[in-house]
């Protein structure tokens, strides 16, 4: 039996996340250069998803505002 997932809610959270993290950014909570917050620490901060938060940074780096490693 096929789920019926709402993906554009999902990716709406993402998308949401990514503009958190880059007002966090803008507001020096993070210096150009510097590495971000571990992966736990960033869950713990913003209470998202494992999948969520790795898909709003993969987001941020199409975009040109981090580099991921």
């Amino acid at each position: 039996m096929a789920r019926n997932v709402d993906y554009s809610k999902k990716a709406k959270r993402a998308l949401t996340l990514a503009q958190d993290i880059v007002r966090d950014i803008e507001a020096g909570a993070h210096v150009a250069g510097d590495r971000l917050a571990r992966e736990e620490d960033m869950l713990a901060r913003y209470e998202v998803a494992r999948a969520t938060l790795r898909e709003a940074l993969r987001f941020l780096e199409l975009q040109g505002v981090i580099h991921l490693q």
